[in-house]
């Protein structure tokens, strides 16, 4: 039996935008974070649970085939704070 999600992961163009919405609009805390030759190429946020979403910075962007969701406790702030 599946018990939750271990890690979505999604390719990204701007690793610095990805942070900003993931960490600083979410609040989602960076769990770990990569760099090659002085350059953020991995991050990975913790969603919760032991699950995790992990971002990789990628030069070609491919459609993402799946999805992921966030719980959260009260959806009208959450849709307010989007605004």
């Amino acid at each position: 039996m599946i018990r939750q999600i271990g890690h979505v992961c999604v390719r990204v163009s701007n690793i610095d935008q990805t942070i900003n919405f993931y960490h600083k609009i979410l609040g989602l805390p960076i769990k770990i974070q990569y760099e090659k030759e002085g350059k953020v190429i991995l991050v990975l946020f913790e969603i919760g649970n032991m699950t995790y979403l992990e971002a990789n910075l990628a030069k070609t962007v491919l459609p993402n085939p799946g999805h992921f969701s966030l719980e959260t406790d009260d959806i009208d702030k959450f849709m307010s704070d989007m605004k």
